[in-house]
């Protein structure tokens, strides 16, 4: 949480889910990166966490229609 404020901080919101995605598996790659995330935040690592942080989330992080047969 901490890494992300301060990455809103300094660079200001992302313009996709996934580019933030990108810059959080970097900044963790020592701890496993992605995949540490993704045990730490299991409903994913940006939407949860940047709800946790009280940060906005980028646009095109969750999907609504994903998964959902039609």
């Amino acid at each position: 949480m901490h890494w992300l404020r301060q990455d809103y901080l300094e660079r200001g919101a992302a313009r996709y889910g996934r580019e933030l995605s990108d810059r959080l598996e970097a900044a963790f790659a020592s701890h496993g990166g992605r995949k540490h995330l993704r045990c730490l935040f299991p409903q994913g690592p940006v939407a949860q966490d940047m709800r946790i942080a009280g940060l906005p989330l980028p646009p095109y992080t969750e999907d609504a229609g994903f998964g959902i047969s039609r």
